[in-house]
């Protein structure tokens, strides 16, 4: 079946090319030109993906992204935020609202295709993948979920339930990145007050007791981190 994939996007030239690249890669396209529109066809076919620009006439893309990420029929959508604005703090801003990727405009065409197969990907290992599986791997790095376990080939990692945690979720979620305001609040209680310097030290600590498999983990300057996926 063809994946659907939805463009919100007010200028004409991007959104026209974009869905002709797309058309052409076999994806099922819609395409819309402001906000009001888009949460308008959704509510008819709910698309698999979602490529939204944030400067949107009547509702922009981050109130877009606010409504379907608090709305349960698109817990199976994915979304990646494709806009001009390049400021860290937009970008962190959209990644800590539940977008799954980033894309500053201008962007090469190979790019935003391998970004839009990976958020699929994803969204489908997910669906296909129960996390009652005992199992799940990525490269040479497995985690048993029922032991508490993880290891690669040379053997066990010695994790402490928290790190257990954190690289579980992050194989769960391969080549999603997460900001350290989401690892906090995701692995931390909300009553304790935790400096994002904490997960740095974290992510430190299983990287050293992952040995070389460490290097999965991707520091993605200014925003977080992510496994880092081969190409």
């Amino acid at each position: 079946m063809e994946e659907k994939i939805a463009i919100v996007e007010d200028e004409d030239d991007i959104r026209e090319s974009l869905k002709l690249l797309l058309e052409r890669e076999g994806y099922n396209v819609t395409d819309y030109e402001d906000g009001t529109e888009a949460l308008v066809g959704f509510k008819n076919e709910i698309p698999d993906l979602i490529l939204l620009d944030w400067m949107l006439p009547r509702l922009s893309g981050i109130d877009i992204l606010k409504i379907v990420r608090n709305d349960q029929k698109f817990s199976k959508t994915g979304i990646i935020m494709v806009t001009a604005k390049s400021l860290e703090i937009n970008i962190v801003d959209a990644l800590n609202l539940g977008g799954d990727d980033y894309i500053v405009k201008p962007f090469k065409k190979e790019e935003l295709l391998a970004r839009i197969k990976a958020v699929l990907r994803r969204y489908k290992t997910s669906q296909s993948e129960s996390v009652s599986e005992k199992i799940v791997r990525f490269q040479e790095v497995w985690v048993n979920l029922l032991s508490y376990q993880a290891g690669d080939a040379n053997g066990p990692f010695d994790l402490t339930p928290k790190e257990f945690k954190i690289l579980s979720h992050f194989i769960l979620n391969a080549g999603k990145l997460f900001t350290r305001t989401q690892i906090i609040a995701q692995f931390w209680d909300s009553n304790e007050d935790v400096e994002e310097r904490a997960v740095d030290v974290h992510i430190a600590r299983l990287r050293e007791k992952m040995g070389k498999s460490g290097k999965i983990i991707e520091t993605v300057r200014g925003l977080g981190y992510r496994l880092r996926e081969t190409k």
